[in-house]
């Protein structure tokens, strides 16, 4: 039995072979493609991967400092490299206005002056952008203390020392001191409702 609607159809198809193999090499175009496109996903599946695991390693003691380029609370450059000779404190924060960092920046100017007698700078360092910090600042009474913008790229001093929180979008709360030569020399990460012992820097640092 003949079924018009199919002959029709095959009759069709074939008076239009041209049509038919064209047809025949785009869906093996788009097979391929289709094969280049898992492979490019796969490619950034696995260097999402590598970056997540990479954010999350902190940095080891006795390792050596990367350097990094930042700006404080009034827009001048700070670059690390440049204070070579010089303990430095870096204190990570995750967000300006709130209270634990409130206290955790205060503290640090407070101590300025200690800080200046054991040949060390104290930066804070926070995801906020730099007028932010401005505004943030001077609502402390914060002069001294430099307040440095890790804000773009977003975090990135916080994941070059494996601090960054990347779920939350803000680094941990953690002090990390470098020595003269530019070598971490102390690191702690303290849960983020708690507020850093200042004194504790200042004994490591003295001893």
């Amino acid at each position: 039995m003949t079924f018009p609607k199919f002959s029709y159809s095959i009759t069709r198809l074939e008076r239009e072979g041209g049509k038919v193999q064209c047809l025949i090499t785009g869906i093996i175009q788009l097979i391929r493609l289709s094969s280049e496109l898992l492979t490019v996903s796969y490619f950034f599946g696995m260097l999402a991967i590598t970056y997540s695991f990479w954010e999350v390693i902190m940095i080891s003691t006795g390792s050596i400092a990367p350097d990094f380029t930042l700006k404080d609370q009034h827009g001048k450059t700070v670059k690390l490299s440049k204070f070579k000779g010089k303990k430095v404190i870096l204190s990570f924060r995750p967000l300006a206005w709130t209270p634990v960092c409130h206290d955790q920046m205060l503290s640090l100017e407070e101590n300025f002056d200690n800080f200046e007698k054991l040949n060390t700078v104290a930066f804070g360092l926070g995801v906020d952008s730099a007028p932010s910090n401005k505004a943030w600042a001077d609502s402390m009474g914060i002069i001294k203390t430099r307040l440095l913008s890790d804000f773009w790229p977003h975090g990135e001093v916080a994941r070059m020392y494996g601090v960054f929180r990347a779920t939350d979008g803000f680094s941990e709360r953690a002090n990390i001191i470098i020595d003269e030569s530019q070598k971490v020399v102390f690191m702690k990460v303290y849960p983020v409702n708690q507020l850093p012992d200042v004194l504790e820097l200042i004994h490591f640092i003295e001893h």
